[in-house]
């Protein structure tokens, strides 16, 4: 997988991928220091202020390479590193592996089954059905191990005969290993993942990409951005000027209409907001999990981000309440409304977040958001009152945020005594 974020640079991505990879007392210095000896190692630099997603698969699975680099791991192990790449670009990238290998302080551990390279690896290691080692040695003494003249032709050999006839053959065969010196580490050792530091460390480096991320996918920022209005003036226009009025100007039941729609309209936004937000970065995260990032900070960057946009889409669909359609109540009014608009948001986003997180892909996401929005729909009183529900749907009416939501959007707007001032309320 290429589990760097497309629209961030190549420089920006090694940047916020050092601020979470190294240590966390390392310096600005020490970071972008580390960053170009990963550009230099694997021949980015002059790409280096390009956008991920303007650059070609092999550059990009470089970038992948780099990010990896970064804290000057012993080891590499690459599975399949080279898929999907031409011929030109398998060999220009196991040359790069090559050049790794070389400098005496990284191991390159690459599992391919491309052949066209197979002469530039120190060791080759054949591996058969089940599991069995049918050879590891020098690729030129593999050639002859299988009696064959091109590494394309030990495929062919291994369906000729089972494997565990060739590893038993090679077993035979096989010289001593001789044992090989630990190499002293040199490394710094990173703070456990607990530590109060590092958690404020990756919270400040993954708002700040998340935010980034955020705003540099413009068409998308515009759709939920634009969500608010379209659908506000919409729902507005549905009733007349004076449905908040009170009586006898105003009608209490309609009123009632409109301000359950305006927290269920609140509440489809932060559904939508959030989820698609953790799925589309799955692998990112579970690679970057793998090197001591935890789920607090993660939340933390996808909460701040997300709980600001609500906020100012509440504000959008309150002012234009305001405008269109006014609650004749004092100011204090409009500001526990938006109180509610806003706490319905933050609980709307956290199960877009839920839903994000249990779906498996972006389509399973978005087709699960609305069943979870639906549900708020059908049990928050304003269709089906709760007291005409039945009583399994009075429980489960219960577990609704939409319900309280909704019952606090009428307490803020006095709903009670507009409904004992209208006549026929009161012959009921």
């Amino acid at each position: 997988d290429e589990t760097v974020p497309p629209r961030l640079t190549v420089l920006e991505s090694l940047r916020y991928s050092g601020r979470l990879r190294l240590p966390y007392d390392s310096s600005a210095t020490e970071i972008d220091q580390a960053v170009q000896r990963a550009l230099g190692a694997v021949a980015l630099d002059d790409v280096a202020d390009q956008r991920v997603s303007q650059l070609s698969g092999g550059q990009r699975k470089r970038v992948g390479l780099a990010t990896e680099l970064l804290n000057h791991p012993g080891i590499l192990f690459l599975d399949e590193p080279t898929t999907g790449l031409d011929v030109g670009l398998e060999r220009q990238m196991m040359e790069l592996f090559r050049s790794l290998a070389a400098v005496g302080d990284h191991a390159v551990i690459v599992v391919t089954h491309a052949t066209h390279s197979l002469d530039r690896l120190d060791r080759l290691c054949v591996m058969g059905r089940g599991g069995h080692l049918c050879f590891s040695g020098r690729p030129g003494d593999a050639l002859e191990f299988f009696a064959v003249e091109t590494f394309e032709d030990v495929y062919l050999a291994l369906q000729k005969r089972p494997a565990a006839e060739w590893r038993s053959e090679f077993e035979l065969e096989r010289p001593p290993h001789p044992s090989l010196p630990e190499a002293p580490s040199t490394r710094r050792s990173r703070p456990r993942r607990g530590n109060p530091r590092a958690l404020r460390i990756q919270a400040g480096a993954l708002t700040s990409r998340y935010v980034k991320l955020f705003v540099r996918d413009r068409l998308n920022l515009l759709i939920l951005v634009m969500q608010a209005p379209v659908l506000g003036i919409g729902l507005l226009l549905l009733f007349t000027r004076n449905v908040l009025a009170p009586f006898p100007r105003g009608t209490p039941l309609v009123a009632t209409q409109l301000a359950f729609l305006l927290v269920m309209i609140t509440i489809w936004l932060g559904a939508v907001d959030a989820s698609r937000e953790i799925v589309k970065e799955r692998s990112i995260f579970a690679r970057e999990r793998a090197m001591g990032v935890t789920i607090g900070p993660y939340l933390f960057a996808k909460t701040t981000v997300l709980f600001s946009l609500i906020l100012i889409q509440a504000a959008i669909l309150l002012g234009l309440t305001a405008v269109m359609r006014p609650f004749h109540e004092p100011f204090n009014t409009y500001l526990d409304f938006y109180g509610l608009l806003a706490l319905a948001g933050f609980a709307a986003v956290a199960m877009g977040l839920l839903v994000s997180s249990l779906a498996q892909t972006e389509d399973q996401a978005t087709a699960l958001a609305p069943v979870a929005m639906t549900a708020q729909l059908l049990f928050g009183g304003g269709i089906v009152t709760v007291k005409s529900m039945t009583a399994v749907m009075k429980v489960v009416s219960a577990t609704s945020f939409g319900r309280w939501a909704f019952a606090g959007a009428g307490t803020a707007l006095h709903m009670n005594a507009r409904f004992l001032a209208d006549p026929a309320v009161r012959l009921q």
